[in-house]
C-alpha cells in the first residue's frame, strides 16, 4: 500500500548507530561500502534494522519525509504493518495522504535519502531543520495537537525513551505534559503545519 519494510544488516555489523548516531559515524568508514549501502538504501521505501524501522514518504513535491525509529503509536496512527512489508503506493494522491500523516508524527524533510545518508556517513553537516526533533500528541476527542520541539536528540530528556512504552495517544500526551509540551487548539498555529518554519 504505502510502504516497504526491510532488513538491514548494517546495524547487525555495528549496533552502537541505534543508541548512538556519532558513534556509527565515527566507526564506519564510507568507501565502497558506502556506494553499495545507498544503492540498497534507494532502492527501498523503508528499512527494519536490527531493533527498530525507518519509515519514508515520498510527497509528489518532491524530497523525502523520513521517520526514524517510529514506536508503537506511530505505526498505528499511520495505519501500516508492524512487522510485515509493503510497497509504496503508486498513486501520487495516496502518497501525499500517507505523507501528511508522517509530518503528524514528526517525519523530518530531507531533500533525497542520499543526503540523509550522507549525513549518517558524515559526509556533510546536518542543518538545523533536518536534526530538530519534533514530538505530536493528538487528542482522541479530534480537538487540538500538544507540541514538543527539540533542536536536537542530544537536548532531548535523558529518561525521554520511556515515551515509546506509552499504549495510546493518551498516555503519550501525559507524558509530553511532563516535559511542558505545549498545547494548540488551532493546529495551523503550529508553524510546522502552517508551511512556515524558522
Amino acid at each position: 500500500m504505502i510502504l516497504a519494510l526491510r532488513c538491514s544488516l548494517l546495524l547487525l555489523a555495528i549496533p552502537c548507530f541505534i543508541t548512538c548516531p556519532n558513534i556509527f559515524r565515527r566507526c564506519f568508514r564510507p568507501f565502497p561500502l558506502f556506494n553499495v549501502l545507498s544503492k540498497r538504501l534507494l532502492a527501498q521505501c523503508s528499512l527494519y534494522f536490527a531493533i527498530r524501522c525507518v519509515v519514508y514518504g515520498y510527497p509528489s513535491t518532491g524530497g523525502v519525509l523520513i521517520k526514524d525509529g517510529p514506536d508503537l503509536l506511530d505505526m498505528l496512527f499511520l495505519s501500516v504493518p508492524r512487522i510485515h512489508p509493503l510497497q509504496r503506493s503508486p498513486s501520487a494522491d495516496e502518497e501525499d495522504r500517507f505523507c501528511n500523516l508522517m509530518r503528524r508524527i514528526g517525519a523530518n524533510f530531507w531533500p533525497s535519502k542520499k543526503e540523509w545518508i550522507k549525513v549518517m556517513m558524515q559526509l556533510r553537516e546536518i542543518t538545523e531543520e533536518e536534526e530538530k526533533v519534533m514530538v505530536y500528541g493528538w487528542p482522541t476527542d479530534g480537538v487540538g495537537v500538544w507540541v514538543l520541539r527539540y533542536g536536537s536528540a542530544s537536548q532531548m530528556p535523558l529518561d525521554f525513551g520511556r515515551m515509546s512504552f506509552a499504549m495510546n495517544m493518551d498516555e503519550r500526551i501525559q507524558i509530553m505534559k511532563e516535559y511542558g509540551a505545549m498545547f494548540f487548539e488551532d493546529v495551523t498555529q503550529v508553524k510546522e503545519f502552517d508551511g512556515t518554519s524558522d
